[in-house]
């Protein structure tokens, strides 16, 4: 946008001044309401290339300026020196062509959503598992060793046998140990079915997440891969639009110049010249932003972008 308006003011400088050199010679075309639609179209140019670069705050449209402090942020540079930073390649007109199949299947592998419902679902399907095993009767082998000490007192040092309890468990004449198995079921099982059904409902309702999301990212990703050919068509047809318009310019300002032109018709193809030019790198920006959109909704963005992270 900064450099069309650059280009359209200057374009409209000239204008003005030719204008102005034929009034002040009192040639014809030198009107003053001329020269006066000529100025008023200059300085438009001028206070629209202001609003470019320093952002408008009535509408909120941000500036360049305002744009390249918010990049340096994220990058992590300071917030201003004595560089303007800009993207160094040129927009692509051709925009790229995906393989629909290629995309569908890289997102619903890639995407983080898909990833980290994979595991939900992993882990409700272990925990039905754990549940069913509730389920099952119990059988468990059990086994009882008890050394026992009888005695009238605990310490004791008569001579009779029982005189003294640590001196009986000592001997070890009274020692019991016993070994069986012990089988556990429940009448009904009504606690273990009601903890296996409610593992089945959140495993189902995983499921159905995952589904719901899948459903999403198809249409999402459809939404976008459906935009880039519209966007590099529109694009084609800008151009040519502006090239008819710069076209038009070139003939009426050499008959402006020849000073058989319509100067009333050169000030308004000039301003239809800038209009095409802005809409012309509005729409080759599109075709950037549905590409990245694909890119993002695919959850391949950081990869195309060679944007590696690491712990």
């Amino acid at each position: 946008q900064y450099e069309t308006l650059w280009e359209a003011k200057e374009g409209s400088l000239k204008l003005w001044n030719a204008t102005k050199s034929r009034m002040d010679q009192g040639l014809q075309g030198g009107s003053a309401d001329r020269e006066a639609q000529a100025r008023e179209q200059y300085y438009n140019y001028e206070s629209q290339l202001l609003l470019v670069l320093n952002g408008d705050p009535i509408s909120g449209q941000a500036g360049v300026f305002k744009t390249e402090a918010e990049l340096r942020r994220l990058m992590g540079l300071a917030i201003s020196d004595d560089r303007l930073l800009r993207p160094s390649d040129i927009p692509s007109t051709t925009g790229v062509v995906f393989d629909w199949d290629y995309l569908i299947d890289e997102a619903l592998k890639t995407r983080p959503e898909i990833q980290a419902q994979v595991f939900r679902i992993r882990q409700r399907e272990l925990e039905l598992i754990a549940s069913k095993n509730f389920l099952l009767p119990r059988l468990d082998a059990v086994s009882t060793y008890r050394k026992t000490g009888f005695g009238d007192d605990l310490i004791g040092g008569g001579p009779g046998r029982f005189s003294s309890a640590y001196k009986d468990l000592a001997s070890g004449q009274h020692d019991e140990w016993e070994m069986g198995l012990q089988l556990q079921v429940p009448i009904g099982f009504r606690q273990a079915s009601a903890g296996v059904r409610h593992a089945e409902l959140n495993l189902m309702r995983a499921r159905s997440v995952m589904h719901e999301q899948e459903q999403q990212i198809a249409l999402d990703l459809g939404n976008a891969f459906r935009q880039v050919q519209p966007s590099v068509e529109n694009a084609a047809l800008a151009y040519h639009r502006m090239e008819a318009a710069i076209q038009s310019v070139a003939a009426l300002q050499a008959s402006f110049d020849a000073g058989i032109g319509s100067f009333f018709e050169l000030l308004e193809a000039q301003r239809r010249v800038t209009e095409t030019e802005l809409a012309y790198h509005t729409a080759v920006a599109n075709i950037e932003l549905a590409t990245a959109a694909v890119h993002r909704e695919s959850g391949r963005l950081l990869i195309e972008y060679d944007v590696v992270l690491t712990q």
